[in-house]
C-alpha cells in the first residue's frame, strides 16, 4: 500500500471521529458492529442492485490494485525500451516481433506490434498518445505509474519507435 493511500485512511477516519468528538459525542458510538453492519450491508446491497456482477467484479480487482504495492523499477523499464530501440536501428523494426510477446506492459507490447505492422508513424504516435492520456486519466490515484510512464515518455522521445 502506498503512502498516499494509508494517509487518506487515516485522515478518513480521523475526520469521522474528531467530528463526531466535536459534536459531542461518544468516539464509542461510531465503533458500533451493528450500525456498522447496517451501513456497510446498506452500501453493498445498493451497490450491487445499481450495477452488474462483472462491474462488481472489476470494482474488486481496481481495488485490490489500489492497495497492492507495486514492485516498478524504472530503470529496468527504460533499459528495456533503450534495447529495443537498438535492436531496431541494427535489425529492423520486424526483428521487434518475436521479443515483443515477452513484455509485460500491455502499452508497450501494443506500440512495439503497431510498429511491426506497419503502422505510419504519425498514426501511431497518435494512437498510442491517445491511449496514453486515456491510461493517464485512470491512473490519477496512482501516481508512481503515471510519473514512470511520463518518465520513459520523455526519455524515448528521439526514439525509433516514437519518432513522426
Amino acid at each position: 500500500m502506498d503512502l498516499g493511500t494509508l494517509l487518506g485512511i487515516v485522515i478518513a477516519v480521523a475526520g469521522i471521529l474528531i467530528g463526531q468528538a466535536i459534536e459531542g459525542g461518544s468516539v464509542l458510538q461510531i465503533l458500533q458492529p451493528t450500525a456498522a453492519m447496517i451501513v456497510f450491508g446498506g452500501t453493498l446491497g445498493a451497490v450491487m442492485i445499481s450495477f452488474p456482477m462483472s462491474v462488481l467484479k472489476q470494482a474488486a480487482a481496481d481495488l485490490l490494485q489500489v492497495l497492492k504495492e507495486e514492485n516498478i523499477r524504472p530503470n529496468e523499464v527504460i533499459d528495456e525500451v533503450v534495447r529495443f530501440t537498438n535492436k531496431a536501428r541494427r535489425e529492423g523494426i520486424i526483428s521487434l516481433e518475436k521479443d515483443a510477446a515477452a513484455v509485460k506492459d500491455e502499452f508497450f507490447k501494443k506500440s512495439i506490434m503497431m510498429a511491426v505492422d506497419g503502422s505510419e508513424p504519425k498514426e501511431l504516435r497518435q494512437t498510442m498518445k491517445s491511449n496514453f492520456n486515456i491510461w493517464k486519466n485512470a491512473a490519477s490515484t496512482r501516481p508512481k505509474c503515471t510519473k514512470l510512464r511520463v518518465d520513459i515518455r520523455r526519455r524515448s522521445e528521439s526514439s525509433a519507435l516514437c519518432s513522426a
